[in-house]
C-alpha cells in the first residue's frame, strides 16, 4: 500500500521551472505598471542605476528591457533613455497578435465569447428604446466601420470600432441612468 502511495505522489510532484533573471526583471517592471508606480511616459532609471537595483549585470537588464520593448511596454529613445511606452494599445495589439498567430484554439473561444457579447448587446439594443436617432447613429458608425474594412485601412477601422464602442457605452450609460436601471 505505502508503494502505491508513494507512486501516486512522485506524479504529483512537478519539475520546478526556472526562470531567467531576464523573465524575473521584465516581471517586476510589468508589476510595477500594473500597480501604477509606472506611469506612461514615465523615465525609468539608468541601466546603471538598474542594474545596480535589481543586483543583475547588464546582459540581463538589457534582455528585459529588449523583450519589453519589442512588445510595446517600453520605448527606448536615443540618447534620453527608456520609457514606459505612451501608446498602451500598441502592447494589447502585440499580445492580442501574437495570441491570435500561436493559439488557433484560442481565436475560436474569443468568437464564441465575441458571440455571446454581441448578440446579447443587440437583443439589448432592439429592447431598449433608446435616444431619438441611437439607431441610425449606430448604423452610421458601421457604415463607416464597413468601409475601412473595405478600403482595407486597418488603423481606421481599429480606431472607428474602438470609437464605435465608446460611444455606444455611452449611450448605453446615459439611457441606463436616466431610466434609473444603471447599477
Amino acid at each position: 500500500m505505502a508503494n502505491i502511495e508513494s507512486t501516486i505522489l512522485q506524479n504529483k510532484f512537478m519539475p520546478i521551472d526556472k526562470t531567467s533573471l531576464s523573465e524575473e526583471i521584465a516581471g517586476q517592471i510589468m508589476s510595477l505598471v500594473s500597480s501604477g508606480d509606472l506611469m506612461p511616459g514615465q523615465k525609468l532609471p539608468s541601466e546603471r542605476e538598474l542594474c545596480l537595483r535589481f543586483g543583475v549585470g547588464r546582459s540581463s537588464l538589457r534582455e528585459a528591457l529588449r523583450c519589453l520593448t519589442i512588445v510595446g511596454v517600453l520605448e527606448t529613445r536615443v540618447g534620453e533613455g527608456t520609457f514606459l511606452a505612451m501608446n498602451r494599445d500598441k502592447f494589447i495589439g502585440k499580445v492580442l497578435e501574437w495570441r491570435v498567430a500561436t493559439e488557433r484554439k484560442n481565436v475560436e473561444n474569443l468568437m464564441k465569447v465575441r458571440l455571446a457579447l454581441e448578440t446579447e448587446t443587440a437583443s439589448n439594443a432592439a429592447k431598449v428604446s433608446a435616444s431619438p436617432g441611437a439607431s441610425e447613429i449606430a448604423y452610421n458608425e458601421h457604415v463607416l466601420i464597413l468601409n475601412a474594412i473595405r478600403a482595407r485601412d486597418p488603423e481606421s477601422a481599429k480606431a472607428l470600432m474602438r470609437d464605435h464602442i465608446g460611444k455606444a457605452l455611452k449611450r448605453y450609460v446615459e439611457v441606463n441612468s436616466s431610466a434609473g436601471t444603471s447599477k
